[in-house]
């Protein structure tokens, strides 16, 4: 009941905060104007569809059905990690940024002792998950897909890289636009 009540209330306090914009005076976009601002944003957002499934399209292209099936099943189990991944480094880089302000040795220490809790709390389970992908596969698609587990050990190590290669992507970024001392 009380979460009816909070959302009920967020509901109209948005009805309230939005019946200027929605219902006030409104002005006339041409269609070519409005193409013209949006297209950015449309494009952008194509191109990120595109490059998103650009690797089922050069599996399936170089191989045959079943392999890109079962390079779909291990996918998005490895999804599920760089999730994962994502959410440790979006937890680390405030932290990073945090030390902007003071010299590069410092920033330095501080990027070595993320990078060795990044490892020390995300390869056991990227080796735990590559180890026991054969299992993991079966649990998620049963039987039917017996070359995925190799494929998701692959994906496992592949996501590891990206998130110490991102990691790197953000000290470099900050190192590069902090003040020189």
């Amino acid at each position: 009941i009380a979460l009816s009540v909070v959302a009920c209330g967020a509901a109209m306090a948005a009805v309230v905060g939005l019946w200027p914009f929605v219902f006030g005076p409104r002005r006339r976009i041409s269609p070519v104007c409005l193409a013209k601002q949006s297209f950015p944003f449309y494009a952008a957002a194509l191109a990120n569809v595109g490059i998103s499934r650009l690797d089922y399209l050069v599996v399936g292209l170089f191989t045959t059905p079943s392999s890109l099936a079962a390079y779909y099943v291990a996918r998005r189990i490895a999804d599920y990690l760089r999730q994962l991944d994502a959410a440790v480094l979006e937890a680390i880089t405030p932290k990073l940024s945090e030390q902007r302000k003071r010299s590069r040795d410092e920033i330095e220490k501080v990027f070595v002792r993320c990078t060795r809790y990044l490892l020390l709390g995300l390869l056991p389970i990227h080796v735990g998950l590559a180890a026991t992908a054969h299992t993991v596969i079966r649990l998620y698609a049963g039987d039917n897909y017996p070359t995925a587990s190799a494929i998701l050990a692959l994906l496992t190590a592949a996501c590891l890289l990206q998130t110490v290669f991102g990691l790197l992507r953000a000290n470099i970024c900050l190192l590069y636009t902090s003040p020189s001392p």
